[in-house]
């Protein structure tokens, strides 16, 4: 028998709110900053990371609260008990320790980059020289730049990410003024060709500004970065009344994104109450949402600083990364033939992409292909992948491309790429309607006097070859027929327009992966000690999977969870997580593969999936979980596993230090 929870024991002892999970996961982020083995360019690169990270956060996650705490039929989060006005709180609470720690790990971090040469200066401390190239690059800069004049109780427009000078003043007309940064401003100037001495164009802001507008008397001056809600949809409807132009609705959605509220202003100098208080009356930002950020929270500063400095000094960054071809797949052989012998597995980044573009690119020209289908969540700007397909379907080959117009933020790129494949004679079907199409499947089906056959990609992560040099990633070839006669009715039921669902070697959501998933924990669990789970995904917030868990462990199953992101739930609490162990694995490479494994090694169930334990992608996606046979692949997953599980811990995000 299991133990019971001891009197008075809270229900949200063994479970944390997703959001203050989500800050504490970019906090990991931001302590690599701190890691003595990491090279100093790379510890610049991950405070760009975080600094990207947070204002994404805030753009999806924050209004929603916002709107909940203003709610009259507030209700408590179901992981923490926390009412949408103390989770506000804690979230502006963390907020503020992470702002503190990015200040005193960006000053540690230009320390040692200064050791090595490369040197910020202020104004101060500028040549009569170097003040009059400064001094001439602000006037060139702000030449015919329009002033905004602020009138008490007048609202401003602020553009997302943009970067504003904003100015106190004494006229009788207006309370201040604010000057917006042309576009491709530099956001350092480099000031000696042969040692790397550079003056931020912040600084050179604050200090010229008063004297180029000289008609301004200015009392006050800061640098403001806005950014706006990005928690947006367009209902179903919009699609349905423009018909078949896509174009019309995407176009509207990302004229609704420009012209959303902002949700959080960051400055990069210290302000007086006065000014914080004229920031929030003309942007509408609450002054607690104003955050007052003495480091640099622009990422193209620190982009500018990681390739600039690299150039100089490339000791000082990641020697580069160049993926191989696996040994596995001879270049005298067709991929094809290769999957066909058996099961394939590839990883990524240390794995190339060129495999998957052969399989294209032979599928274009194979004769016994008789057609490709793909499905599409995001492509990079300059994809490979698509001018594949375009040559597969030029070739004469049936090419169906399911996009999901939905992608957050990706919305153009996906439709540009629609329109591109639809003039090569791919048929085209955009996801406008119902779930979001989030698996990553390719089938390739061959003709013969046999009959057919298949070839059937599955992977983890987008056919992007971008990110597929930054993520972990898993892609997966198999020519079995049982499989390929799945994915064959999982593309038959987005074809037309329905949910998949009833397969019977592959799982899809929003069907069938949880019942799965909660099937295998159920049988781990009734194994008591001898049951084991192990997990490696990006995030885990679904309440049943949580549920079954903790049952799992109060029963004595061993669990690993290797977790990059959101966690919600907590390990090592007494009588109920006390056999699960959570780890979180952020470095050089953002880990992306999801693997779950039931039972121990060599027979334990094993899948990969595109699918997180979140409910948007058990409930609310089309999502693809596959089952792994083949003994090599599973060596190959389960070495990935036993990895993880040797690198070293880090659950608790580290930023105390500030």
């Amino acid at each position: 028998m299991h133990k019971t929870l001891p009197v008075g024991k809270r229900k949200y002892d063994c479970t944390q709110n997703r959001e203050l999970s989500q800050l504490d996961f970019n906090g990991r982020v931001l302590s690599l900053a701190a890691n003595s083995d990491i090279p100093p360019l790379e510890k610049i690169k991950f405070i760009g990371i975080f600094c990207s990270n947070s204002d994404e956060f805030y753009k999806v996650r924050i209004n929603r609260l916002i709107k909940a705490a203003k709610s009259k039929n507030m209700h408590p989060d179901a992981k923490s008990g926390l009412y949408p006005k103390e989770l506000l709180e804690c979230i502006l609470q963390k907020t503020r320790k992470l702002i503190a720690a990015k200040k005193l790990l960006l000053r540690g971090v230009f320390d040692e980059l200064k050791r090595h040469g490369i040197t910020e200066t202020c104004v101060s401390d500028l040549s009569e020289k170097d003040y009059g190239i400064c001094e001439n690059f602000m006037k060139k800069t702000f030449s015919g730049v329009k002033i905004h004049y602020v009138k008490r109780g007048q609202k401003v427009s602020f553009k997302d990410g943009k970067l504003y000078a904003v100015c106190l003043t004494d006229s009788q007309k207006h309370t201040a003024c604010v000057l917006e940064m042309p576009p491709q401003t530099a956001p350092f100037i480099r000031l000696s060709a042969k040692n790397f001495r550079y003056i931020r164009t912040e600084s050179l802001i604050l200090h010229f500004l008063p004297h180029i507008f000289k008609d301004l008397t200015i009392t006050e001056i800061c640098i403001a970065k806005p950014v706006q809600n990005g928690d947006i949809t367009i209902p179903e409807r919009t699609f349905r009344n423009h018909g078949d132009d896509a174009c019309k609705a995407v176009l509207k959605l990302a004229k609704k994104r420009e012209d959303q509220r902002v949700i959080k202003l960051e400055v990069c100098n210290k302000i007086s109450p006065l000014l914080k208080k004229t920031l929030s009356d003309f942007s509408g930002v609450p002054q607690e949402f104003i955050f007052d950020d003495s480091g640099i929270s622009d990422k193209s500063f620190f982009d500018e600083i990681y390739r600039t400095a690299k150039q100089k000094n490339p000791c000082l960054a990641y020697t580069c990364h160049i993926p191989l071809v696996s040994s596995e797949f001879s270049v005298t052989q067709s991929v094809s033939d290769i999957v066909k012998r058996r099961d394939r597995l590839i990883f990524y980044p240390y794995d190339s992409t060129d495999t998957f573009f052969r399989l294209l690119k032979e599928s274009a020209y194979n004769k016994m292909v008789s057609s490709v289908k793909i499905t599409v969540y995001r492509l990079a700007e300059n994809s490979v992948t698509a001018k594949l397909l375009c040559l597969a379907a030029r070739n004469g080959k049936s090419v169906t491309v399911i996009i999901e117009l939905r992608a957050r933020f990706d919305e153009q790129n996906n439709l540009k790429w629609g329109r591109i494949l639809e003039k090569a004679g791919c048929r085209v079907i955009y996801r406008t309607s119902g779930h979001k199409c989030h698996a990553k499947v390719c089938l390739i089906t061959q003709k013969s006097k046999k009959g057919c056959s298949y070839i059937t990609q599955i992977s983890t992560g987008n056919y992007n070859e971008v990110t597929n040099t930054l993520y972990t990633d898993l892609c997966f070839f198999t020519a079995d027929k049982d499989i390929g006669k799945d994915a064959s009715r999982f593309f038959k039921s987005l074809e037309n327009g329905e949910d998949p669902c009833g397969l019977k070697h592959l799982n899809a959501a929003p069907s069938d992966i949880r019942n799965e998933l909660l099937k295998r924990i159920d049988e781990q669990a009734n194994c008591g000690r001898n049951g084991y789970i192990c997990i490696k995904a990006n995030s885990l917030s679904d309440g049943e999977v949580i549920k079954k868990l903790i049952n799992a462990s109060k029963k004595g199953a061993e669990i690993h969870l290797y977790i990059r992101g959101i966690c919600c739930i907590k390990p090592n609490v007494p009588f109920s997580t006390e056999n699960i162990e959570v780890k979180s694995i952020v470095g050089r490479f953002l880990e992306h593969a999801r693997i779950y494994m039931f039972g121990k090694a060599p027979d334990a169930h094993l899948y990969i999936s595109s699918a997180d334990l979140m409910p948007r992608n058990l409930r609310r996606r089309n999502e693809m979980l596959c089952p792994v046979y083949d003994r090599a692949v599973r060596e190959k997953l389960f070495s990935i596993l036993y990895a993880q599980s040797a690198k070293k811990q880090n659950y608790t995000a580290d930023y105390s230090g500030a």
